[in-house]
Parts: structure tokens; C-alpha cells; sequence
């Protein structure tokens, strides 16, 4: 079973130590990385190039999982339909203000804004 903490309006789910993941975790990921093979401008990205970090649980908003690119550190948030999402950070860090996850207009533009900047030939 996975880890869950809450914190505020929303939960973080880890995923099981020491246990198989539901490949429904990498699923969002991979299915990103499916619908890129055949551009050759994201021919440098790979599913396999991230870690798995956690899932933003948002009820009734759909879940978040984040990933972190192994080299670059970047994140790249996505929810089950393959939707990208940018984290922005709370303007303070008193208790009770989290920071938000915003749509991005499409995973393309997310990628070229934090992951493939420097991808690209």
C-alpha cells in the first residue's frame, strides 16, 4: 500500500517502498512519451530519463503525479489523461497556504518550458 500525507485541502501519495508500482503510476508518463516518438524535435526525451516522486491527490480535480528528470532535476506534472501542469508556490509559508497546480495549455509547451529547453537541435 502506498504512503499517503495530507497536508491543507490535498494529499501526497508516495509510492510502496520495497514493493512492484502500479503501473498506472507511469502510465500518464509513458503515454506522453508514446505520443512524442514520432517528433523529431522531442527525439531526446525519454520515460525511462525520470523518477517517480509522488500523486497529488485533488479530489474532485483530477490527481497529479510528478515526475523528476534524473539529469536535469526538472519536474514534469501530469494527470491520467496526459494533461501537464505547472506548481506554483505559495506567496508565503504560514501554515494553511499551499501552493497550486495550473493547467498548462499543452504538454508540448510544458515540456519546452521546463524539461526540453535544452533538447532541442
Amino acid at each position: 500500500m502506498a504512503d499517503t500525507s495530507t497536508g491543507g485541502s490535498r494529499a501526497l501519495e508516495f509510492p510502496p517502498e520495497g514493493e512492484p508500482i502500479d503501473p498506472s503510476w507511469w502510465a500518464p508518463l509513458e503515454a506522453v512519451a508514446r505520443t512524442l516518438a514520432s517528433e523529431s524535435r522531442y527525439r531526446f526525451f525519454e520515460a525511462d530519463d525520470f523518477m517517480l516522486m509522488a500523486k497529488v491527490l485533488r479530489r474532485p480535480r483530477p490527481d497529479v503525479y510528478l515526475y523528476k528528470h534524473a539529469y536535469i532535476r526538472r519536474h514534469l506534472n501530469l494527470d491520467a489523461a496526459g494533461h501537464a501542469y505547472r506548481y506554483i508556490a505559495p506567496r508565503t509559508i504560514r501554515p494553511g497556504y499551499e501552493g497550486r497546480y495550473v493547467l498548462h495549455r499543452d504538454v508540448r509547451t510544458a515540456l519546452d518550458t521546463s524539461i526540453c529547453g535544452s533538447c532541442h537541435g
